[in-house]
């Protein structure tokens, strides 16, 4: 008599380990002087262009030389700076994007051949390129542009300030839960 044994899978070994840095996707990946003076030349430039409004008001007023020449100088420089960080960051990023694309090629095969047997070599070699490079946009793309959008706020509300004190009742961080301005409700 024959007897045919049933192949058992073994389960998966779990380990308590800690995931190893080089397997996460943190800002340790984007931290380096470059990215600092990246950031510095983004709310410089905010600030630039922030003052280039209160020219522009100035400008409205009592149109001078003078005015439109250093509206010029704050507009242009503002985004010149601006460009510059923003070249330094997209080249930070394309390369934390290479290093985490190179993290996961090398984690790949090192994986448990249960764990892949669904998906054939190719696609995961095609899900780790077109993850890492998602990733790599939404740090190029997204994060510079909340960035820039952070350091406006505070300039513009100082500006709303100093030119309105409406202005700044009507930014939505000082409004209260009422939503009219105020913290309670009048009695």
């Amino acid at each position: 008599m024959t007897q045919t044994l049933e192949r058992t899978a073994t389960p998966h070994p779990t380990t308590t380990d800690p995931t190893p840095p080089e397997r996460t996707v943190t800002r340790r990946r984007m931290r380096s002087p470059a990215a600092g003076t990246a950031l510095a030349c983004s709310a410089l430039a905010a600030i630039l262009l922030t003052l280039g409004t209160v020219v522009i008001g100035r400008l409205a007023e009592t149109p001078t030389t003078a005015l439109v020449q250093l509206l010029a100088v704050l507009v242009i420089g503002g985004a010149l700076i601006d460009n510059i960080g923003k070249v330094v960051w997209v080249g930070l990023s394309d390369r934390a994007e290479g290093v985490l694309r190179d993290d996961l090629l090398d984690a790949a095969p090192a994986q448990p051949v249960a764990v892949l047997s669904e998906q054939a070599a190719g696609e995961i070699l095609d899900r780790v390129d077109d993850d890492t490079h998602e990733v790599g946009n939404l740090m190029r793309w997204q994060l510079w542009m909340f960035a820039r959008t952070a350091f406006s706020v505070l300039p513009m509300w100082i500006v709303a300030g100093v030119t309105s004190v409406a202005g700044v009742a009507d930014l939505p961080a000082a409004r209260g839960p009422d939503g009219r301005g105020r913290a309670t409700p009048a009695r």
